[in-house]
């Protein structure tokens, strides 16, 4: 059996519930504009092979319907004994360089952004990283139906503007436990770059993705990108729905359901229940409670999860209130 069936009208009670559902994925990408990043490395220029890669991930169709913005740290704020001195104002941080838009609209802009920067001065993360996550509240208070994913890209750790990996790993927390999260993903460029993952652990993302430049540099922060984009993505787990007016939730009753972004006609298809993840394979996806008897979650299978993230502009609904559709495969 497949994993979704077309609902009938019959599926979607007067007691629907929507308890969690799908958003537009947003990518603010903060990178390192340092005057290291003009260093040759294997290839080339690191800068010139990050803007190769960068080229490539804005018109990868596969990144189409994302919304990406970009903001470069530092940014120059006068000289000092004919050094350059970087600027620790948020505020500045706070007015991306490009602003958030669709791809692959947007894709001129970012790349010509990109071609006219220079790399100069030091690494000023925490206040980018603030001013950064400033702009994302701000944008999001804009667009309720949006998540914004920081991406911060960069070849060394924190070192200017009272910058250390302590204080924007706070940042990174705070803001990974707002009512709407923004998680903070974290790609590193080059090979000593260890304490960047306490910055993506406390931002809510695991581990930093480390892009070594004796290697492929271009490649190598390519598939960096893309797996931030898929794991930014539609979540593959969700709350389970809280009581409804008339008392518990019966989790007998409760439905899973997926609308795919390029459906015109809008149209909820149901995932079906199956017993746990050991049955996923067989039923071809599907989702599942994490503890059968206990639900704390429910988590979406293996191969409905890659479908799910990798559609942008798809939804998925947590219904309750009619029967739970499962699939006959055990």
């Amino acid at each position: 059996m497949n994993e979704k069936q077309r609902a009938d009208a019959s599926v979607f009670c007067a007691a629907e519930v929507h308890a969690a559902e799908g958003i537009q994925l947003d990518m603010l990408i903060l990178l390192d504009g340092s005057k290291s990043m003009k260093d040759e490395v294997q290839g080339g220029r690191k800068w010139d092979l990050l803007l190769a890669a960068l080229r490539a991930f804005l018109n990868d169709p596969a990144s189409s319907g994302i919304g990406v913005g970009l903001t470069y740290f530092g940014i120059p704020a006068g000289y000092d004994a004919g050094d350059l001195v970087v600027s620790c104002d948020v505020a500045q941080y706070a007015q991306p360089a490009v602003a958030i838009a669709a791809l692959p609209q947007s894709a001129p802009s970012l790349i010509a952004s990109l071609a006219s920067y220079l790399p100069q001065g030091g690494t000023p993360t925490r206040p980018a990283l603030e001013g950064g996550l400033d702009y994302a509240e701000a944008w999001l208070a804009g667009h309720s139906t949006h998540q914004v994913a920081i991406v911060v890209a960069t070849d060394g750790e924190p070192n200017d503007c009272d910058s250390t990996v302590e204080a924007v790993s706070q940042l990174a927390a705070t803001a990974a436990a707002l009512p709407h999260a923004i998680k903070t993903y974290v790609i590193g460029v080059g090979t000593s770059l260890a304490n960047l993952d306490q910055i993506a652990a406390a931002g809510g993302t695991v581990h930093a993705y480390v892009v070594d430049t004796s290697l492929s540099t271009t490649e190598s922060f390519v598939v960096a990108l893309n797996a931030v984009r898929g794991a930014a993505a539609l979540p593959c787990q969700y709350e389970i729905p809280h009581a409804t007016a008339g008392g518990q939730v019966d989790y007998g009753n409760v439905n899973v359901a997926f609308t795919e972004g390029s459906d015109a006609a809008d149209a909820r298809n149901i995932l079906l229940q199956v017993p746990n993840a050991l049955s996923c394979d067989k039923a071809g996806g599907g989702w599942y409670y994490d503890d059968p008897t206990a639900p704390t979650s429910i988590d979406l299978c293996g191969s409905t999860c890659a479908r799910v993230a990798h559609d942008t502009e798809g939804r998925v609904a947590v219904l309750v209130g009619c029967k739970t559709q499962q699939s006959t495969i055990q």
